[in-house]
């Protein structure tokens, strides 16, 4: 990985994490199809907080860098609360909850446990500015747009966490220099 740049490792992780590119959404068919787009934003919320709390957890094995630490340790916090909660709303609105982050995001923790040191600082802040760029936009999308009033208000509820979360993401990719 050290060939590609800060921008493209940025971009390829919040394509990856989201599945955005190749395999997207891997829950079951058996969920609640009256939800539509609601639905899909709570499964990809689930697992995607699946896939912060595996990531920030890999980045406490991995670095000694503290602004990358800190980051991950919020991230498995502030995600393991909204993984609780996104677990209880599914449940409520009988949709199926999956049980681990999509195949894509699977794999950039693969990626992840690749990297070491400064590179491994470095793909894992850039990829969380990114991912949190994305999640922030999503969720307010979800918050404006989606039908389901809990579904809805969850997302309202995520948008400062996400701002937070970013904020200190970027913190940690300005910790590492240029």
């Amino acid at each position: 990985m050290k060939y590609l740049t800060a921008a493209a490792l940025s971009a390829l992780v919040a394509l990856l994490a989201t599945g955005s590119i190749a395999l997207g959404s891997a829950h079951s068919a058996k969920t609640n199809s009256s939800l539509g787009l609601d639905e899909n934003w709570l499964s990809s919320s689930i697992q995607g907080d699946r896939w912060e709390i595996a990531g920030g957890q890999i980045a406490l094995q991995k670095s000694q860098n503290q602004a990358v630490r800190t980051l991950a340790q919020t991230l498995i916090a502030d995600h393991t609360k909204s993984l609780k909660s996104a677990i209880k709303t599914a449940n409520k609105l009988h949709v199926q909850v999956p049980h681990q982050p999509n195949p894509v995001q699977q794999w950039t923790l693969t990626l992840f446990k690749s990297e070491n040191g400064a590179d491994f600082d470095r793909w894992y802040s850039t990829g969380e500015v990114a991912d949190h760029k994305l999640d922030i936009s999503e969720a307010s999308g979800e918050h404006h747009n989606g039908k389901q009033a809990d579904v809805r208000a969850m997302a309202g509820h995520e948008i400062p966490t996400l701002k937070k979360h970013l904020g200190l993401a970027e913190d940690a990719v300005k910790s590492l220099g240029s």
